[in-house]
């Protein structure tokens, strides 16, 4: 009887294995792009006043150093994940171009 009630125990956590989900955390990366701040920014600012309105950037390129790039990324537990860019490119210290990728809503 009691081997019966072991089996039977077992049996039933391991069912609940394959339908119920673990749980997995919302994972986020990069820099948290705040559309205020993106709107805050000029063409013809320097490097510094763009870093201190947007923060630095967590991708440094070491090949180009006339660009400031800011990328976030969210992968929910549940749902598509979202990515989000914004690419500023700099000419003699000056903001000439900015770029923005962001999730289509």
């Amino acid at each position: 009887m009691r081997r019966i009630f072991y089996i039977a125990l077992f049996l039933l956590a391991l069912s609940g294995c394959g339908s119920i989900h673990p749980y997995r955390p919302d994972v986020s990366q990069g820099n948290l792009i705040n559309m205020d701040n993106v709107n805050k920014l000029r063409l013809g600012m320097t490097q510094d006043q763009v870093i201190h309105i947007m923060g630095s950037p967590v991708l440094q390129n070491i090949f180009a150093d006339n660009r400031l790039t800011y990328i976030y990324t969210l992968w929910p537990n549940r749902g598509p994940s979202v990515r989000k860019a914004v690419i500023l490119t700099f000419r003699n210290n000056q903001l000439v171009s900015i770029k923005q990728e962001l999730p289509k809503s």
